[in-house]
């Protein structure tokens, strides 16, 4: 017996017959391939979800004129802030929800009516005559569809730990493709009747209802990818440990080990919150950067801007666009195996600044250096920001078991969505304020507003080391996720064990000790609590005993006791349930008679 926690052995964990999670485990140790099936679904859904969010910014100006709301033109922007912002509140209140749903009922579920919800809501906001309406619908899309906080915990658990970066990036990649393709949907079919009066007359619903073909083309990709997810598997462990049965772990996603995690609150996960931290603080900063960029970008040479046209702008996000898809397919993944979260994100956060410092002086140059120089810096600047953004995420969800992985997810959303909301505003003002002070001697408006962004990008440089980020005890020195069930895909599988192993607590835990009154008196040394748990267990049951019962035995003599270790037991399925000590019926009165000898010497 050992009061220490074993290192990671070679085991094979219990599963249970009918438990889509067990399924998937199974699925996971018997496959080293990437599982490209569920990373297909990963992207569909991610993509369907977020093709709404920004579709409406190409015909907000224009919509919120339609409805007729703001009684003169300089309040339009005002009205549409609030609409552009209604999506993004509706979810900082309801993702954590979701999150939580997502640990108690399934991931598939919540990933089906988050689909669903777009299908409905998108429809209806497209419809929508008055602005009250349309804010309300946009609100409810936002509080309705809570599938990021599932599908990125999804992402990691559809396959083996080696790939959880790739899962992760095809997350992002969906996302940053959705929010691509949904303002090119948006700026090409609104107003249909006016931009190709050929094909669709003033009479027609789309002539009456000019957003709606937008929004009614996204319902529809949406529709078809809710259909799809028919096929999709759920990854969620659905059964419980019952009495006198114990789990053997080989994993952090075993079953036992997450019944400890759940009685720990997630507010006091550091390594969980320190990520959160880092992770909203880069979350601001970009979505400032996308809206400063093309605030600047639009704006007069006399500003320190471009003087660049929508299309122009729009071009220039397209090429950066597909450069960062290029890089989360086929890059991203050697990057993190080589560097690790942590340090990936720490270096892509350092190698953020220098670019975005020469973003002010692009304004001196023209033609074709100008294109160069704008293309390599936001394709850069893009690659950078998605290596931060995945690698905090990856540290999320790894810092929590699965069946709080929804929950910390939802928490990371929730937060997430309210720096998104506020970041938009703030830049705008920031900008305001800086092209005002074009003209000063002492970093000038468009120099400030980049110096700022700076300062940001530093802080959460910062909130990347110690002690503002707490690494995950399973992470290498480097930041590298530790694969629990790793094995040489060359070495043969173990196929017979004749050891076992009992461990009185789990990695993140301590061992108790409980003294005897005779060893005290006498001065004596105590002796560990899981050892007198098995002591007492052994004189009170009769032989033979087998090894998943006596640990189980041990861990309800823990808690009558008020400890709050959770005692393993390490071994092959068989060994499980031999008897303990290999006991036999003919040695029951032996082993009794021993046991009850070693608890009067306590």
């Amino acid at each position: 017996m050992s009061e220490e926690a074993p290192p990671s052995p070679v085991m094979r964990p219990v599963f249970y017959d009918g438990c889509p999670g067990c399924a998937m485990e199974r699925k996971l140790e018997s496959s080293q391939g990437i599982p490209y099936k569920e990373f297909f679904f990963v992207g569909i859904t991610t993509i369907a979800s977020s093709l709404p969010i920004s579709s409406l910014f190409p015909f907000l100006y224009f919509m919120i004129e339609d409805l007729h709301v703001a009684k003169k033109e300089q309040d339009i922007g005002l009205y549409a802030g609030f609409l552009g912002a209604s999506y993004m509140i509706g979810r900082c209140f309801a993702s954590l929800f979701w999150g939580v749903v997502a640990d108690r009922i399934g991931r598939k579920p919540i990933i089906k009516f988050s689909i669903l919800s777009v299908v409905i809501f998108n429809t209806l906001f497209g419809l929508s005559v008055k602005y009250w309406m349309a804010i309300a619908t946009r609100f409810l899309l936002g509080a309705l569809n809570g599938m990021l906080a599932p599908i990125k915990a999804y992402s990691i658990e559809v396959c083996r730990p080696e790939h959880q970066a790739l899962g992760l990036s095809i997350v992002s990649t969906g996302w940053g493709i959705g929010l691509v393709v949904g303002p090119a949907i948006g700026g090409y079919f609104a107003q249909p009747a006016k931009q190709y009066p050929n094909v669709f007359s003033e009479k027609s619903i789309f002539g009456r209802f000019p957003y709606f073909l937008p929004c009614l083309c996204i319902s529809l990709i949406a529709l078809v990818v809710l259909i799809s997810c028919i096929w999709l598997p759920e990854t969620l462990h659905k059964h419980k440990n019952t009495e006198g049965e114990i789990e053997m772990i080989d994993n952090s996603r075993s079953t036992l080990e997450e019944d400890s995690h759940k009685q720990k609150s997630l507010y006091k996960n550091w390594p969980l919150i320190s990520s959160i931290i880092a992770y909203c603080v880069f979350t601001l900063h970009d979505t400032a950067y996308s809206e400063i960029f093309s605030l600047w970008a639009v704006s007069e040479k006399r500003y320190g801007g471009l003087s660049f046209s929508s299309k122009e702008v729009g071009q220039v996000l397209a090429v950066a666009g597909a450069g960062l898809l290029v890089y989360q397919l086929f890059i991203y993944r050697s990057v993190h195996k080589f560097l690790g979260s942590i340090n990936s994100s720490r270096i892509a956060s350092a190698l953020s600044v220098p670019i975005l410092a020469t973003y002010p002086f692009m304004t001196h140059l023209s033609g074709f250096r100008l294109g160069i120089a704008l293309y390599l810096g936001t394709i850069l600047k893009g690659v950078l920001s998605i290596t931060i953004i995945t690698g905090t995420s990856l540290l999320q969800n790894n810092a929590v078991s699965q069946s709080q992985r929804g929950a910390a997810n939802g928490i990371s959303t929730t937060a997430m969505s309210f720096f998104k909301a506020i970041a938009p505003a703030g830049a705008g003002a920031l900008f305001s304020w800086a092209q005002e002070r074009q003209n000063e001697a002492f970093f000038p408006g468009d120099q400030m507003i980049f110096f700022i962004l700076n300062v940001i990008e530093l802080i959460g440089l910062a909130l990347t080391f110690k002690p503002f980020l707490a690494i995950p005890n399973h992470y290498s020195g480097h930041g590298t996720l530790v694969p629990p069930f790793h094995r040489d895909a060359e070495q043969p599988a173990r196929t017979d064990d004749d050891g076992i192993l009992l461990s009185g607590c789990q990695t993140d835990e301590t061992s108790a000790d409980v003294p005897g009154d005779d060893e005290v008196a006498a001065g004596g040394k105590a002796c560990g609590a899981f050892s007198n748990a098995i002591q007492t267990v052994l004189a009170s049951h009769p032989a033979p005993v087998s090894n998943r019962q006596l640990v189980s035995m041990a861990r309800a003599v823990l808690s009558d006791q008020g400890f709050e270790q959770h005692p393993c037991l390490y071994c092959s399925d068989a060994n499980a349930e031999t008897p303990f000590l290999w006991q036999e019926e003919d040695k029951k009165k032996t082993v009794t008679a021993a046991a009850e000898q070693a608890m009067s010497a306590l």
